[in-house]
C-alpha cells in the first residue's frame, strides 16, 4: 500500500510489479534483483489442493524455462 501511495519504494521483479508503478532503479542508480529460488511446501492432502499446487509448481517451470 505504501509504494502505490507513493511513500516508500520496494525490490519487485519487473513480472510481480503492480500497474501503475515505475520502475525507477536505472534513475536511482540501483543493481538489478538478482534471480532467486522458489520452494513451495505443502502438507496438503485433499486431491483439489494437491492437484491446484501441481499446476502452480507446472507454471514456475514453465515460466523459467531458457527461451528456444
Amino acid at each position: 500500500i505504501a509504494v502505490s501511495a507513493g511513500f516508500a519504494v520496494a525490490a519487485l521483479a519487473h513480472r510481480v510489479v503492480p500497474h501503475g508503478l515505475i520502475d525507477v532503479g536505472r534513475k536511482l542508480g540501483l543493481p538489478p534483483i538478482p534471480s532467486s529460488e522458489i520452494v513451495l511446501h505443502s502438507h496438503a492432502l485433499a486431491p483439489r489442493a494437491r492437484e491446484a499446487l501441481s499446476m502452480l509448481t507446472t507454471a514456475f517451470r514453465e515460466y523459467n524455462l531458457p527461451p528456444g
